[in-house]
């Protein structure tokens, strides 16, 4: 739990709220970017794909929060669809994420990092490319 000052009191907030407007941002995308979970295997179900054979999204391990000294720090870990822009995905979703943590939250995180986990056509590609600003 975050907690913001301002001259009317003390709000305090979830984390879910952040991974809220973080999916968002991935949806925003219209299916080109999806949240990935960064462990290499979940028990019981081969890497990156479920029982039923569809790539796993969303779930655990796939958004970092965390409250420092400094302030909080995201890590968000993706897959891009193939024929989408790395640079395009990355910067895009870490753009959105400043400016709707401004617009709800009225706090700017201190370091947004997207980790793509790999590249998606008929096959996962494990990628590991990170960009951070």
């Amino acid at each position: 739990m975050f907690t913001i000052e301002t001259t009317h009191g003390t709000i305090h907030y979830d984390d879910n709220i952040i991974r809220k407007i973080i999916s968002k941002g991935v949806d925003s995308f219209d299916g080109k970017v999806l949240l990935y979970n960064n462990v290499k295997r979940l028990p019981g179900i081969p890497s990156g794909r479920s029982r039923s054979g569809n790539l796993q999204t969303g779930g655990a391990n796939t958004i970092k929060i965390e409250e420092t000294d400094l302030g909080t720090q995201i890590t968000v870990y993706i897959v891009v669809r193939f024929g989408m822009s790395i640079n395009e995905a990355t910067n895009g979703l870490i753009d959105y994420i400043y400016e709707y943590m401004e617009k709800i939250l009225r706090i700017s995180p201190v370091r947004v990092t997207v980790v793509v986990t790999g590249v998606l056509s008929k096959n996962l590609v494990r990628r590991n490319i990170e960009v951070s600003r």
